[in-house]
């Protein structure tokens, strides 16, 4: 799924498992260590939270701060929506992705995975000074954060938001990301690569000289059905949290000179 924005949007990539089947539940609480929720950026929180009574789906706090929505998808996963309205006026715009959000046990050491060693753009940083009312999913109303946003370069319109969750406390049964692949809940992140077998050597000389990742499997072609095949490389990030690298397609050279196609022309006056 993408978000109608046009060029080459992020997209969402929805996955019923067959086999073997989907299992597990979603995390319960949005600071659960894993990829705990993902936003979109709305015009405004009025007009989504009208859209959401219509379908009878509750948000998950029942007083909603800084025009942030949270709600539950129907298997349980954390979806947030951050309004942009300000003093009542909601600009008009489509609706797009914003970020996803790996909850991290070490803020210092992930950042220097996703930022050093993967090479991504830190945008921006949220840290409150204290614990501060809060809609940011289920589990409580009052949270604090460590949050390094960060981006792939040149395209700044979807963020990896790397939290560091100072309150709500963690218990230990919420420090440990999914361990299966297709457990309920955002599975794993995708990043687009030129050359999946040089980002294999990359991240195996980079695990054996001791940065904290594990590789899941040799290179692999996965079927997309329509999309075609893919080539893909998963590992784990120091949390144990689940990214993937897929080699951009290669375009096949034009052999010759193609004329252009000439529609009719459209007769503006």
């Amino acid at each position: 799924m993408t978000d109608g924005n046009g060029t080459f949007a992020t997209e969402i990539h929805l996955v019923e498992w067959t086999s073997p089947r989907t299992d597990g539940e979603a995390y319960p609480i949005f600071w659960h260590i894993g990829l705990a929720k993902m936003a979109f950026v709305i015009p405004g929180a009025k007009a989504k939270l009208a859209e959401l009574a219509a379908h009878d789906i509750r948000p998950t706090n029942r007083d909603i701060y800084r025009n942030y929505v949270s709600v539950l998808d129907p298997d349980g996963t954390c979806v947030s929506f951050a309004g942009l309205s300000y003093e009542g006026i909601e600009p008009a715009f489509a609706p797009r992705l914003t970020h996803v959000n790996p909850s991290v046990t070490d803020i210092g050491k992930a950042m220097q995975f996703y930022g050093h060693f993967l090479g991504l753009d830190l945008a921006y940083e949220s840290r409150p000074c204290e614990p501060i009312p809060s809609s940011q999913g289920p589990g409580s109303d009052i949270a604090q954060w460590d949050s390094h946003l960060y981006t792939a370069r040149g395209d700044a319109r979807v963020h990896i938001d790397i939290s560091e969750l100072s309150f709500p406390p963690r218990t230990p049964d919420q420090c440990r990301p999914y361990q299966s692949a297709t457990n309920r809940g955002i599975a794993r992140i995708g990043l687009e690569v030129d050359d999946l077998d040089r980002v294999h050597d990359i991240v195996t000389a980079a695990r054996d000289t001791g940065v904290e990742l594990e590789i899941m499997a040799p290179p692999e072609e996965w079927d997309l059905g329509e999309r075609g095949r893919s080539r893909v490389l998963c590992i784990t990030d120091p949390d144990g949290i689940r990214l993937e690298f897929v080699e951009k397609p290669r375009v096949a050279p034009i052999d010759g000179c193609r004329n252009p196609v000439n529609p009719a022309p459209v007769r503006a006056y």
